[in-house]
């Protein structure tokens, strides 16, 4: 088994980035195998809908959404850490996933569609956030999990004990 670890901070080392190692290391010790997704790496800008996308099968504009495809068709599951703050979801998970989701429905195989996804929210659960991360993952096709919410202070006081 495989699972896709997005990490939807910007920060590498925040309260996100202690999730999705915390995740990778039960998932391992569990035997599964694993791969981390960082979407602040890409481009990342929203879709200006040239619709080169049609013909290339791919988004020409963001080469790493294509990357991120790939390794969603060789994953089992997904575990999506998304930040949130007072506007919602962070920029750079919202346009990945916007994107992933557009280039999913016109491919002939989505590399989402009825795949697991366990969704954990860092900050304060919002209804907006909470809405966003449900319409993009069932746009995906993607098959959600119950959505579970963590102080990011609770998450940095157990990781240094």
């Amino acid at each position: 088994m495989k699972v896709l670890l997005i990490n939807g901070s910007p920060r590498a080392n925040d309260a996100c980035g202690e999730a999705v190692r915390r995740a990778e290391a039960q998932l391992a010790g569990a035997g599964a195998e694993t791969g981390v997704f960082w979407p602040v790496k890409t481009e990342n800008l929203p879709c200006s809908g040239c619709g080169a996308c049609r013909g290339a099968g791919m988004c020409v504009a963001d080469p790493r959404a294509g990357e991120f495809l790939r390794a969603a068709a060789q994953s089992d599951g997904f575990m999506i850490a998304a930040p949130v703050g007072l506007l919602g979801l962070g920029m750079d998970l919202r346009n990945l996933l916007k994107r992933a989701a557009e280039l999913a429905a016109r491919s002939r195989n989505n590399p989402f569609a009825g795949k697991p996804a366990a969704p954990l929210i860092i900050g304060r659960l919002n209804r907006r956030a909470a809405r966003e991360l449900r319409e993009l993952t069932q746009a995906l096709g993607l098959e959600l999990c119950e959505l579970t919410a963590f102080s990011p202070t609770l998450i940095k006081k157990e990781a240094e004990k």
